[in-house]
């Protein structure tokens, strides 16, 4: 259950009776490969957080077309029932520079880097969207 106040640096959640924060990077790590079709890693901090991190499984080419994306969800338990979640922005000044080049140089890179720049956008609000709905199920 999402507790409706966003965080200075996060966004607070209740978890339900026995269910931890490593419960919750495995759904995660579950959806971004396979909804996302992205490499992920889990790596287990200090305190029991949790960071995982995520990248799509694309080439050199899409990457320089900016369609790629990657993405960093940092797990903290503040007590036994409530986690911080964390989500990285990704790599916007990709995105930017390949614009610039595009703009002057090669306009159809302009179209690849908004569909990655809506990609990279929108995947934030999926994996929150997935946290608050592995949390009721």
């Amino acid at each position: 259950m999402k507790n409706e106040n966003m965080l200075k640096s996060g966004t607070l959640y209740v978890l339900p009776e026995g269910m931890t924060a490593s419960d919750v990077a495995t759904a995660i790590k579950r959806f971004l490969v396979n909804e996302e079709n992205m490499e992920t890693q889990i790596f287990k901090l200090e305190n029991e957080s949790y960071f995982v991190q995520a990248r799509a499984q694309c080439g050199k080419l899409k990457q320089f077309a900016g369609l790629d994306k990657v993405t960093a969800v940092k797990l903290t338990p503040v007590s036994d029932h409530n986690l911080i979640v964390e989500i990285g922005k990704g790599k916007w000044a990709d995105k930017v520079c390949c614009s610039i080049v595009a703009w002057f140089y090669a306009w159809p890179l302009a179209v690849t880097t908004a569909i990655g720049s809506y990609k990279q956008g929108s995947l934030p609000r999926k994996v929150l969207n997935q946290i608050e709905s592995f949390l009721v199920s």
